[in-house]
């Protein structure tokens, strides 16, 4: 009987001993797989990340494309605007010495220029080169503001 017991307590020793084992090893594999789960949710938050990215990717591009269509667009108005300028400052002075020489005709006979209907239209011209230099001017700073925000 005494040989039973040792044996039964040695069995229990060695079943003891196995479990013990296994519980470890069943541990590590649990860790293992905690450790897979993390790796698979990061690989799909990656993976969203990279489709919202390319999502961005094709509503950004037409935009960038329009804004170089518009940035070139901009680079041409304000060169327009600079041409403009040089016509209207050459229109005026031209106005101003065709009128010089009315006037001064004028005072030769006599005639107070104010008086001439053409007086009439010589101020009228003069307005309009003013608005169109206060045009240009505020279209050439419109345009250079825009340059200088775009990308």
């Amino acid at each position: 009987m005494k040989k039973v017991e040792k044996l039964w307590a040695d069995l229990s020793a060695k079943a003891s001993t196995e479990l013990s084992e296994e519980k470890v090893e069943l541990g590590a594999i649990d860790d293992l797989k905690t450790d897979i789960q993390k790796i698979l949710r990061l690989r799909d938050g990656s993976y969203a990340i990279n489709k919202e990215a390319l999502t961005l990717k094709g509503n950004i591009k037409p935009l960038l494309k329009e804004i170089e269509v518009n940035k070139k667009y901009a680079k041409d108005n304000l060169s327009a605007a600079e041409g403009n300028k040089k016509l209207i400052d050459s229109a005026e002075s031209k106005l101003k010495s065709s009128f010089s020489k009315v006037e001064k005709q004028a005072d030769e006979l006599g005639i107070s220029v104010s008086g001439l209907p053409v007086y009439k239209e010589y101020r009228a011209a003069l307005n309009g080169l003013k608005e169109s230099k206060e045009f240009v001017i505020d279209g050439a700073s419109i345009s250079e503001e825009l340059l200088s925000k775009l990308i």
